[in-house]
């Protein structure tokens, strides 16, 4: 039997150290790579670009085994927006 070690997340220190590296950031990847995609990682400081979040993702995941990351666009914009109408 596998035991699965559950990673306790403080979300809110997550988030506040995930936008104070991504403003950090912003500083020298803007304007140049406004419409890519960022993955940090926010123990280190680590980041990778891509054109989509997928590809982005995977370049993560390859380089940063095992860690949770921030995805977003480097000028802050979602990554993913969802649509929805209503039906009447």
């Amino acid at each position: 039997m596998s035991v699965t070690k559950v990673r306790q997340v403080n979300w809110k220190e997550f988030n506040k150290r995930s936008d104070e590296l991504l403003k950090e950031l912003q500083k020298t990847l803007l304007p140049d790579h406004t419409d890519e995609v960022i993955a940090i990682e926010v123990e280190s400081g680590g980041y990778v670009l891509g054109k989509t979040p997928t590809e982005t993702a995977l370049k993560f995941w390859e380089q940063f085994p095992d860690k949770l990351m921030f995805l977003v666009r480097v000028d802050g914009g979602a990554v993913v927006k969802y649509h929805d109408r209503v039906r009447r």
